[in-house]
């Protein structure tokens, strides 16, 4: 398939969010201390993003933009409707609860575009941006980048359709370093484990890690340091349903 390039937008994006740290002491923890100001500067470092002057190319043409959009190759659903009788006949209190709930989702879902790719949410804010400025080729694009939750994604005919260009999935997704690859990725496992390192190799292989680059090649971040914001955001969420919402066991569940 021949695809037509658009010209290029540019976006500035840079990121507010905020890294907190702990204060420590004593002599003893300074090795700590050292570890802990590098592991929070790589969360530092992927989190603020600072992508000034960002050059998105879309990936589609104006014509195939318009045609993915259309009935034909994009069928909308609706979960539920505002005015459904499954949430007018809910109790006050768990409508209330409902809408927390929907942020708490809203809110794990860029965990979510982060893991699959860094630069997915960037890339959003700026289709959102070139919407709001009456850009018909971002709008469409951004249709179809909430349609597949991502700027990647393979179609019915299982074509990847990607809506930047040069931004291809990678293997690693936005979990390792984007350009890390596998036979690199081995090499440093074993040099990590020939020099004793076994416990970092089991955090970098664990399932909840984030894989940076560090001095001695690679380290992890657990998903409760890096997606530190995002989790507390969604857990207020679910606080403050757990306080509207009717139903005690369900609310215990949320709390916990």
């Amino acid at each position: 398939m021949s695809l037509k390039i658009n010209p290029k937008f540019y976006v500035n994006f840079k990121s507010t969010d905020n890294i907190h740290t702990k204060n420590v002491a004593t002599k003893s923890q300074k090795n700590v201390n050292m570890d802990l100001v590098a592991r929070l500067q790589a969360v530092s470092d992927i989190n603020r993003m600072n992508i000034m002057k960002e050059i998105f190319e879309l990936g589609l043409s104006s014509e195939e933009l318009e045609k993915r959009v259309q009935k034909e190759y994009l069928s909308p659903i609706t979960l539920l409707k505002e005015d459904a009788a499954e949430f007018n006949n809910l109790e006050e209190g768990d409508k209330k609860a409902l809408v927390h709930l929907t942020k708490a989702a809203n809110i794990l879902n860029d965990v979510y575009l982060k893991q699959d790719n860094p630069k997915n949410i960037p890339f959003k804010n700026y289709l959102i941006s070139q919407s709001q400025n009456g850009n018909k080729d971002a709008q469409n694009a951004l249709i179809l980048f909430n349609a597949q939750n991502g700027m990647s994604a393979i179609d019915r005919q299982s074509n990847m359709i990607t809506l930047c260009k040069g931004n291809s999935p990678k293997d690693g997704k936005g979990v390792y370093p984007q350009d890390l690859d596998p036979k690199e990725f081995h090499e440093i496992l074993i040099k990590m484990l020939e020099n004793g390192k076994v416990e970092e190799v089991k955090k970098i292989l664990s399932q909840r890690s984030v894989v940076v680059r560090s001095k001695d090649g690679l380290t992890s971040l657990d998903y409760t340091e890096i997606y530190s914001k995002e989790f507390n955001e969604a857990a207020q969420e679910l606080e403050l349903a757990a306080k509207v919402s009717t139903n005690a066991d369900f609310n215990e569940f949320l709390k916990l």
